[in-house]
């Protein structure tokens, strides 16, 4: 047992999946972090653990200073949660479609408990939590393979109208479950889609069970990175084929030039703040293997002024570019337009800030929402645009990054 301090306090210890549970069980607000032992020269934590029974919150009308001076002045670590519906205060920008989960605009919270553990260890236990196989949900695709040809088509007379050149257009799955247990979801997924930006998040009776393989953003002393990933191929498990689906990947004039377009995007976000001269792109298109699939993979990096935080930057880089399109606003009100949902924490971010104005945030996709008041449970993927794009073959990358969330509803979940 972790325990539930009066105070804040630091310990690192092994964290075993009994500790989350009760964790999740004795406080209102939880975030857990958890790298799965990938490893770069960016990152601090494997895996981190905050939890507390009180959280600030950007309320409705997007009052965005009060909650700026937060993180202005709080210099205590603390996590962070910026739903997508963010960029409603940033831009003049609007969503048409109802909420189905309480998440924040943003959020945060002063940690009452702090676990730094090096292992994600101990899974086994006595205990049972689980949705039973008998009770597995019907998950519902609610854009039809029909529907997204439709919005497809209006897409593309957008492209060639030059309104946009590359836009994510979204699609979600839903189901309704009751008495999900959400850590024993997060637990089976993560053993099925280790993810480097894999969290569970607990915000009241909304949670995000996330399994993402990307950074949005980190600040580390004076650098500001950011990693956008767009190209997508399936893996087969054979190492001689893999071989050769990755480097077709690699040099996929379509799929090179959406991530080069974003990636372009990023580098112009970063210099609004970067010193003159920093701004470059220290890799362009890399393939990275996750379990189900290759991902490709940029890094943009700046030198930033000491004097600035997260707080000024934000509402110029929010949302990441990969999850939005060129010219990123034009893209975000084409979304509003077309997308049959609200993504509300789904293409947002998450992650945490610290004591010397350091953070580093994911993007959030590869991830479930969950509303354990009314057992609404969702999840949504996407894919980018262009001119160039063919309909069936983006809608088969939707149910490709889909697969893994989907596997995990069928089976018995137990820790």
């Amino acid at each position: 047992m972790l325990g539930v301090p009066l105070n804040f306090r630091k310990i690192i210890v092994q964290l075993s999946q009994i500790d989350l549970q009760r964790t999740c069980d004795e406080f209102r607000y939880v975030m857990y972090l958890n790298s799965n032992g990938y490893t770069d020269r960016f990152g601090r934590f494997e895996s981190v653990l905050m939890a507390a029974n009180h959280a600030h919150e950007l309320p409705e009308n997007g009052d965005w200073e009060p909650f700026a001076n937060l993180l202005k002045t709080d210099n205590s670590i603390r996590p962070l949660l910026f739903s997508y519906d963010l960029k409603n205060c940033f831009e003049k920008l609007q969503n048409q479609h109802p909420k189905r989960f309480d998440f924040p605009l943003a959020g945060t919270f002063t940690p009452e408990l702090f676990v730094e553990s090096f292992t994600d260890s101990d899974y086994s236990s006595n205990e049972d939590h689980s949705f039973q196989a008998d009770s597995i949900p019907e998950i519902i695709a609610e854009t039809s393979r029909e529907e997204y040809h439709r919005q497809f088509h209006f897409i593309q007379d957008q492209l060639r109208h030059g309104n946009i050149y590359e836009t994510n257009y979204c699609i979600r799955f839903s189901a309704h479950v009751a008495g999900l247990n959400p850590l024993a979801l997060y637990r089976n997924l993560n053993r099925r889609s280790p993810a480097p930006f894999s969290a569970l998040v607990r915000w009241n009776d909304s949670w995000l069970i996330c399994s993402s393989p990307e950074r949005f953003l980190l600040k580390k002393g004076n650098t500001l990175v950011a990693q956008p990933i767009k190209g997508t191929a399936r893996r087969t498990g054979d190492a001689e084929i893999d071989n050769k689906i990755a480097s077709a990947l690699k040099n996929d004039a379509k799929e090179r030039a959406e991530n080069i377009m974003i990636t372009d995007l990023m580098r112009n976000d970063l210099s609004h703040f970067a010193l003159p001269g920093t701004v470059k792109v220290s890799e362009l298109c890399g393939v990275y293997p996750y379990n189900k699939v290759f991902q490709m993979i940029s890094t943009v990096e700046a030198e930033l002024p000491e004097s600035l935080t997260l707080a000024e930057i934000l509402p110029t880089v929010f949302p990441m570019g990969s999850m939005t399109g060129v010219p990123k606003i034009s893209a975000m009100q084409l979304a509003d337009e077309y997308e049959s949902f609200r993504r509300e924490l789904y293409s947002g971010s998450i992650g945490y800030c610290s004591a010397n104005c350091d953070f580093d945030l994911n993007v959030v996709i590869r991830s479930y929402l969950y509303n354990a008041r009314t057992g609404y449970l969702s999840f949504s993927t996407g894919g980018a645009i262009t001119i160039r794009s063919d309909a069936d073959r983006e809608y088969d990358e939707c149910l490709l990054k889909a697969e893994s969330l989907i596997e995990c509803l069928k089976e018995p979940t137990h820790f």
